[in-house]
């Protein structure tokens, strides 16, 4: 505790470092320190977003306000004499205050978890800090509001000056007729095309269709005639097997005549032996004397 009452911070003069040694003070509280100087007085740190009366309470004894009007006295001819540097340091107020704002809500978490920690403080003094954080948080909440507000307007002139810029192209050399491009033509082409194939195919169906319609039809038809086909196909074998038949009488007949020939052949053989034998016999017969007429 010797250490803690013999640290004193100016809230003026101080970096951020060093407020955040004073108890209860965050990273984020210390920026929004930083970015609403010059104070006059310890009063005045109720200014800052955040920072309510107990969190005040407890960082008093630490607080050294000797360089107060001397840097307000500086500040002041600074801002005189460089309003260049005056909306720097604006612009980058603006921004730590931003980036407060966003991170609020975990400050605010943050606190309440040191608060309840800490040795000092119970549970009424969270109670106390926790109600200064809703009175403090109508303020960031039109920051916020504003913030939201200078963004839409953002966004909505860039979309105007998008459609005026696209509008003046249009109007000027036509540059958005992209029913122009080479690219674009192909695709038309070959679009048109294949709706050509497409008309074709169709119409081939078309008629295969009425084909198979016409088939249908001559199924009847169709029947009978496989009918008188099968029966014909019956006649046929019948025939074939008659056939057959007859092929086999034939070479019957066949062997029989050929029998009958060798038979004949060794008749007449033995008729011209008998023959010779009788001319050596009795001679050779005289031929009877026919009578004259």
């Amino acid at each position: 505790m010797s250490d803690e009452h013999e640290l004193h911070v100016d809230p003026n003069t101080a970096d951020q470092g060093s407020l955040m040694q004073l108890p209860g003070i965050g990273r984020g509280l210390a920026r929004r320190i930083v970015a609403a100087r010059p104070f006059e007085s310890a009063e005045d740190l109720r200014n800052v977003v955040g920072l309510g009366e107990e969190t005040l309470a407890r960082i008093r004894p630490y607080l050294q306000m000797g360089d107060a009007e001397s840097e307000s006295s500086e500040i002041g001819g600074t801002r005189g004499s460089h309003p260049g540097e005056l909306g720097e340091e604006t612009g980058q107020a603006l921004a730590l205050g931003m980036e407060g704002i966003r991170n609020d809500m975990g400050q605010a978490t943050d606190r309440i978890k040191e608060a309840a920690v800490d040795a000092g403080v119970g549970i009424r003094d969270v109670g106390r800090r926790a109600s200064d954080r809703a009175a403090d948080l109508p303020e960031a909440v039109r920051r916020v509001d504003d913030l939201w507000q200078m963004l839409g307007t953002g966004v909505t002139s860039i979309v105007l000056s998008v459609i005026l810029t696209l509008t003046i192209l249009a109007g000027i050399n036509r540059t958005l007729n992209f029913g122009q491009h080479p690219a674009v033509r192909r695709m038309q082409t070959e679009l048109a095309r294949l709706q050509s194939d497409l008309a074709a195919a169709s119409s081939q169906l078309d008629s295969l269709g009425q084909r198979l319609q016409a088939l249908e039809g001559l199924t009847g038809r169709m029947t009978s005639v496989e009918g008188q086909l099968d029966s014909m196909q019956a006649q046929v074998e019948g025939s074939q097997a008659q056939i057959e038949t007859m092929q086999k009488a034939v070479d019957e007949l066949s062997q029989e005549t050929e029998s009958l020939a060798s038979r004949v052949d060794r008749f007449d053989t033995f008729l011209d032996g008998l023959n010779r034998l009788l001319s050596g016999l009795f001679g050779p017969a005289q031929p009877e004397a026919l009578p004259s007429p």
